[in-house]
């Protein structure tokens, strides 16, 4: 599987804008916001239906959603855009993933 294209692939698993204006910071420097919660557990249950492939973007999307909209949100700006995101960060987590005990045989398949 080429990056690329399980990235764009995944970015269609969300929604072209989603609302985090219910968000709030928490303790320890965290971010909640219910909104992109629901969001991606659409997501996912969208690519669990799909591939395995699928399954893990999502979950990279989230990871790197959920630091854009805590930056967002700090910033008065509570509208997260998914295909404004840095593709580069989400090849980071998603290659930290792949490299795990679980993904071995992904990692196998995989394209940089």
């Amino acid at each position: 599987m080429r990056f690329e294209i399980i990235f764009k692939e995944g970015i269609k698993l969300y929604p072209s804008e989603i609302d985090i204006s219910d968000g709030y910071f928490t303790a320890h420097d965290g971010f909640y916001s219910q909104k992109l919660i629901d969001e991606w557990e659409k997501a996912e249950k969208r690519a669990i239906s799909i591939s395995e492939w699928h399954e893990l973007i999502c979950w990279n999307l989230y990871q790197v959603m959920h630091n854009a909209a805590k930056e967002d949100f700090m910033n008065n700006v509570f509208c997260l855009r998914p295909a404004g995101i840095n593709p580069e960060s989400v090849k980071i987590y998603l290659e930290q993933h792949l490299n795990g005990p679980e993904y071995k045989d992904m990692l196998l398949l995989y394209e940089h």
